[in-house]
């Protein structure tokens, strides 16, 4: 059985959310952002069946800072490679590497491969990216994948991911990289707020997979804030923490609070949606 984390805790009551890491080197690397994964991963809130973190996690980043993602809609650990996608990823992160920066490459899948295969297959193809990613330079972080917003009778989540998460997990283990626990801190959240709440987030009504525009800025917030607590920047990796702060947003997520209270986008259109801000928006008003 999972158990919170406590130091999450840290991660609004103390330090986490309220105040930026000095630089601690003069020659920090420029720090730069690669994403590959799903549609859970993906930017876009036009196409059904689509909607993922990505696009609010980009938003959560310093201007200047560079976020290219390469989530693709219906992708696997190994349909991703057929469809060329991911090759233009690791062409990215090459380029990216050349520059002289600091290249991150978040990995999430799960919720596709569990479709077609056993976690340990999505395990070993996760090794072989992290392979890849590591022989070009890059910096490979794990991630658990977001939760499906599905509730049992009873108030909690029915998890059916919790394997694929293990896989990332081991893969992390044993390459030595940082894991992100998505799709336990997603659960905690969903389940502290409710099924109706949650429900808000959704892209389209019965879609509880995909993400609306303030489900795509709450959960890339959280994944902002996950990397916060568990990937040493300055310390491993050479570079400046590169996040801009959004404290309401960040203390609602880790305090358990609802903050989503009308769907953002109300015809589920993109063209619809009302404007939002990268950071500092309170979605209550």
């Amino acid at each position: 059985m999972w158990h919170r984390d406590t130091r999450w805790d840290t991660t609004y009551s103390q330090h986490g959310v309220h105040d930026t890491k000095p630089v601690k080197k003069q020659t920090a690397l420029e720090p730069a952002f690669v994403l590959i994964g799903d549609s859970t991963t993906a930017n876009n809130t036009v196409t059904p069946n689509s909607g993922g973190w990505g696009n609010g996690f980009c938003a959560s980043l310093r201007p200047g800072v560079s976020c290219s993602n390469f989530g693709s809609n219906g992708a696997t650990t190994g349909t991703i490679v057929d469809r060329g996608v991911y090759g233009d990823a690791l062409g990215r992160v090459k380029e990216q590497v050349g520059m002289g920066k600091a290249v991150f490459v978040t990995l999430q899948f799960g919720h596709n491969d569990q479709k077609v295969g056993p976690p340990e297959s999505t395990a070993q193809n996760l090794t072989r990216f992290v392979q890849d990613i590591q022989g070009l330079g890059g910096n490979p972080i794990l991630l658990t994948p977001l939760s499906r917003r599905s509730f049992y009778e009873n108030g909690t989540i029915a998890d059916q991911l919790a394997a694929w998460g293990d896989a990332a997990r081991g893969v992390a283990t044993a390459s030595n990289d940082p894991l992100l626990p998505l799709l336990e801190a997603s659960i905690h959240y969903l389940e502290s707020i409710g099924q109706a709440p949650s429900q808000l987030l959704n892209r389209l009504p019965a879609d509880r997979t995909h993400l609306n525009v303030g489900g795509q800025y709450l959960f890339g917030r959280m994944v902002a804030d996950l990397m916060r607590l568990f990937v040493p920047f300055e310390e491993r990796y050479e570079t400046s923490e590169p996040f801009v702060v959004d404290a309401p947003l960040s203390e609602a997520i880790w305090t358990g609070k609802q903050y989503v209270y009308t769907a953002v986008c109300p015809s589920y259109n993109a063209s619809d949606c009302e404007g939002i801000a990268p950071a500092g928006t309170d979605y209550t008003k």
